[in-house]
């Protein structure tokens, strides 16, 4: 079920559901979004990895059983380099049975530990981005690292593992007594994630990703080495969580400028740090804040000057202020001025003079684009629409609100109009 999976998902689980015979379906990452529908007629059984001693006890039998003499710590030291890994293990003890070395003296802990080098598995591959974070922070672990293992270990996951260090490099030193010298390293750590940031950003928006080894130097392993110490286990990166936060922000901003820029100058990115938006906030509640449902005339008259409607009011503005830590004055707004304050809206009076474009409209506009391939529509439908265009470039001649009126509706009491007029003559 990879990316340019169309309709396989619903298609299993059609079949699943049908047929008498067992199916089993593996994954690896049982969060993931695609899956979910899937798990909800799947019976979720997890396997963890299986633990060394219980490796090494089975494996000790199958030694026994093939006339191999080898001891309980080389098992087990045999059970961890490989990771786990039960097909990796008894291959290697196939190999250690073949050979006559070990044949008739059996295979002692230190002939082990001698061999392991040549049998383990590759470490990088069994390491996760949170272990990795781990050992570069960690003095202890660090210093048994060559610099060619710290680049591996940014490169289990580039895209997280410089984030974690970002995250959690102050949480190494927080148990060292505070001087200057842990004071300059942790402001020459910060410099460095800032020239780091500078190449990821450089990396994404050129595609230059030859630069990827300078990031995992300047934006992770150097300041890993400069502000090392002890780190139970890596935080999650905060960025990560804020970064959904940070794009609703930026769509509300860019929705609410789109609709400033006919009447005002202020720039998108300018709208709240300037004191523009918390002067036209505090311009349209300050009537409503009064109790006196009379008043909501002053604020549909600034509503209307800019061309805004309640949204932009309750949801727009009150939210980019919060962002900022500013407080939702709008929850003290009386009920009853609130009420007549939508009332007054759904009379559709106050019309908005920016149409965005919604999913709905750009659904409905491809689906006109393919469910018409040879180019014949329905003429009644095309009628709906002539009439509907006549009837907006009539309003827009007199004048009249930018509210949109459907024009199938119209359609429909124009004919209702013209069979009484048959009826009567």
């Amino acid at each position: 079920m990879g990316a340019g999976d169309r309709g396989g998902n619903a298609a299993l689980i059609k079949m699943i559901k049908k047929t008498r015979n067992p199916i089993i379906c593996i994954c690896n990452d049982a969060h993931s979004q695609k899956i979910r529908s899937l798990a909800f007629s799947c019976l979720d059984i997890k396997f963890t990895r299986p633990p060394k001693p219980n490796i090494a006890q089975r494996c000790a039998q199958i030694a026994q059983r093939e006339g191999l003499n080898i001891e309980p710590n080389a098992l087990e030291a045999l059970a961890e380099s490989c990771g786990g890994d039960m097909r990796m293990v008894l291959n290697q003890l196939q190999m250690l049975a073949k050979s006559t070395m070990y044949k008739s003296v059996g295979v002692k802990y230190m002939d082990m530990k001698d061999k392991i080098h040549e049998m383990e598995k590759d470490s990088v591959v069994m390491v996760t981005p949170f272990d990795a974070c781990k050992k570069l922070l960690n003095a202890s672990e660090g210093s048994r690292l060559s610099f060619r293992d710290r680049l591996d270990m940014f490169f289990t996951d580039h895209s997280l593992v410089g984030l974690l260090v970002q995250e959690n490099y102050l949480n190494a030193v927080k148990g060292k007594p505070v001087d200057m010298q842990v004071l300059n390293r942790c402001a020459y750590s910060a410099d460095l994630f800032t020239v780091g940031d500078m190449i990821n950003n450089r990396i994404r928006d050129d595609q230059d990703w030859s630069l990827l080894p300078d990031l995992a130097v300047v934006g992770a392993v150097y300041p890993a080495q400069v502000t090392n110490g002890f780190v139970a286990f890596p935080s999650f990166p905060s960025f990560l969580g804020k970064y959904s936060t940070m794009s609703k922000t930026r769509r509300l901003t860019n929705e609410l400028q789109a609709h400033l820029r006919l009447t005002a100058t202020v720039r998108g990115s300018s709208v709240l740090s300037s004191g523009y938006g918390d002067l036209l906030y505090n311009k349209m509640l300050r009537p409503l804040l009064s109790g006196d449902p009379e008043r909501i005339s002053e604020t549909l008259a600034v509503l209307d000057a800019y061309g805004l409607r309640k949204e932009h009011l309750t949801e727009h503005l009150t939210e980019l202020r919060q962002h900022l830590g500013a407080e939702d004055l709008f929850k003290a707004v009386d009920s009853k001025v609130k009420s007549a304050m939508t009332r007054e809206f759904n009379t559709g009076a106050h019309g908005v003079k920016v149409a965005l474009p919604t999913k709905k409209r750009k659904a409905a506009s491809a689906n006109t684009e393919i469910g018409d391939p040879d180019g014949f529509g329905d003429d009644d439908h095309e009628e709906e629409e002539t009439q509907a265009q006549n009837d907006n470039e009539s309003d827009d001649d007199a004048g009249g609100s930018f509210v949109k009126v459907k024009g199938k509706a119209k359609a429909k009491g124009k004919a209702k109009a013209r069979g009484k007029a048959k009826a009567k003559a």
